[in-house]
């Protein structure tokens, strides 16, 4: 009893200590507590700033990458329910509530372990996950008389971006030292449960997937450019699927510098969004623009990103490690305020609408190059 007690203070402490998300609301250091807008972005705080408050020796201007601070021993984990170790960016809402986030994102720490790894299964939604640091092992199972069997596994290494369907029973595991360090997202299948306009309007496409129908999209009228480049799948997303960084392919879009890699997208997955890289040049800009039906989720991995939201002409300025989540029918434009450094961010957006056709028909400007693929593996 006295052991549990301590480690209920212990997390408190921490919890305390990290300003994290609690319930609905939202900590950002410095401002109140409030219950999210549907007007405003969902911003949260940065990992980077949690991790060097925990220590004296770390410093704001210190040049570590996102993943090699959350995989030292400063960054503060703390233990969820199902026993592992993680820390929550964005917390996935309840349906129903007033301005919730649909998508849900932490980052944990795969830790080697004797014995097997538990199982997972996200029961309504699909996961996508990005190895920051580290590596390991994604094993899919076979569940039956209350045991699991191991089917087939696939090693993972950093970089590595893998998505795992729903009701697919699979588990994580490492046997290095310093452990493995995950970027990890939950997508639902739909919005229905949180109100969206674009809820339960999926088609199904190849060998059962499901396909969102926001942008009217068939398999059969995928983009040219997927053949051409020889991006062609054999099936739908039905159990996992992984993409390494250093093999992604970037397009730009009309009148526009920056690249967009794709990684998952109802073409060639099935799935009912679009998740893809996006890399802004110094000073790069995407256009102001709307998602009528679409929730976009943005995750900044290396460099700074500046959001302007509606008619505000005062941005909100994301670091590496924050997430910003835009809701449909708010006009947004996000900014790369660096003279020198590129801005590479995770995103995804749901439903897709016509985010993935645009991207797939833009032009080609080949592979991620060295220097970008060198921003995000660790």
């Amino acid at each position: 009893f006295f052991t549990r007690e301590k480690r209920r203070a212990r997390r408190r402490m921490l919890a305390t200590r990290s300003g994290a998300p609690r319930g609905g609301s939202c900590r950002v250091p410095g401002r109140r507590r409030h219950m999210p807008d549907r007007s405003r972005p969902w911003r949260t705080t940065s990992f980077r700033r949690r991790a060097s408050s925990a220590s004296s020796s770390a410093s704001s201007s210190s040049r570590e990458t996102f993943a090699s601070l959350l995989s030292s021993e400063r960054h503060l984990w703390r233990e969820d329910g199902r026993g592992r170790m993680v820390g929550t960016v964005l917390e996935r809402g309840r349906a129903g509530d007033h301005g919730a986030s649909p998508f849900g994102v932490e980052v944990e720490l795969v830790q080697p372990r004797l014995g097997r790894p538990r199982p997972r299964m996200e029961h309504d939604g699909y996961h996508v996950y990005y190895v920051l640091a580290g590596g390991g092992r994604l094993a899919h199972l076979v569940l039956g008389d209350g045991s699991a069997r191991e089917a087939d596994a696939t090693a993972l290494r950093s970089g590595d971006i893998f998505a795992v369907a729903p009701r697919t029973p699979h588990a994580l595991e490492t046997s290095e030292a310093g452990g493995m360090v995950l970027l990890s997202i939950s997508v639902p299948v739909d919005l229905g449960r949180w109100g969206g306009r674009g809820a339960n309007r999926l088609v199904r496409g190849a060998a059962g997937g499901s396909m969102a129908a926001g942008g009217g999209e068939e398999v059969a009228s995928a983009p040219e450019q997927i053949t051409l480049k020889g991006q062609d799948t054999p099936g739908c997303l039905l159990s996992s699927r992984l993409r390494r960084t250093a093999e992604l392919l970037t397009f730009r879009l009309p009148n526009n510098e920056n690249r967009i890699a794709p990684i998952f997208d109802p073409f060639r997955d099935c799935t009912p969004f679009t998740c893809s890289i996006e890399i802004l040049e110094p000073l790069g800009r995407i256009p102001k623009h709307v998602h009528d039906e679409s929730y976009e989720l943005f995750v900044v991995l290396s460099g700074s990103a500046d959001l302007f939201l509606n008619d505000s002409g005062d941005p909100t300025t994301a670091a590496e490690g924050d997430t910003m989540l835009v809701r449909p029918g708010n006009f947004h434009s996000i900014a790369n305020s660096s003279q020198s450094e590129r801005l590479f961010m995770l995103s995804i957006i749901l439903p897709n609408e016509q985010f993935a056709r645009q991207v797939w028909e833009g032009t080609y400007s080949g592979k991620l190059e060295e220097t970008d693929v060198s921003h995000l593996v660790e």
